[in-house]
């Protein structure tokens, strides 16, 4: 009779490394997967977060019945209810309205007003999150 033990123990060893080398290639395709999925989701959130902050911003200017334009980052609303208030960026704090601070958001690292044709307000703002960062520009007729 033949000695055929030698034969199964060198398939064993090479299913394995066949086994391991697969199981490798999962891992690794696993986690590029989860890094690809956290970039998007911090991209994602950044961009929603700019776009919730300047919603806001166009929405309390809206509402406003005159704005004054004071420097590039302060603008002085004067609110139905005949009270002036001031929208301003407030630099380590983030977007302000009033003032008492009420932070519309702290992830805005730069908030610019600029007039155009007396009538066109155009309003950028500049979120950074995890060395990340998203502008977005729109306008408004004031």
């Amino acid at each position: 009779m033949e000695d055929n033990s030698a034969y199964i123990l060198l398939e064993i060893l090479i299913t394995c490394l066949l086994l391991a080398v697969v199981v490798s290639l999962l891992a690794t395709i696993n986690l590029t997967a989860i890094e690809f999925w956290e970039f998007n989701n911090q991209r994602t959130s950044l961009q929603r977060e700019a776009l919730v902050s300047i919603e806001m911003i166009v929405n309390i200017i809206s509402d406003a019945v005159e704005v004054k334009k004071i420097t590039d980052t302060k603008l002085l609303l004067l609110a139905s209810n005949g009270e002036w208030e001031e929208l301003y960026y407030k630099p380590n704090v983030g977007v302000c309205w009033q003032a008492n601070n009420n932070i519309i958001s702290q992830e805005v690292v730069d908030l610019k007003f600029i007039i155009e044709n007396s009538s066109l307000l155009e309003i950028e703002v500049t979120v950074k999150a995890d060395n990340r960062i998203k502008k977005l520009k729109t306008g408004i007729e004031i």
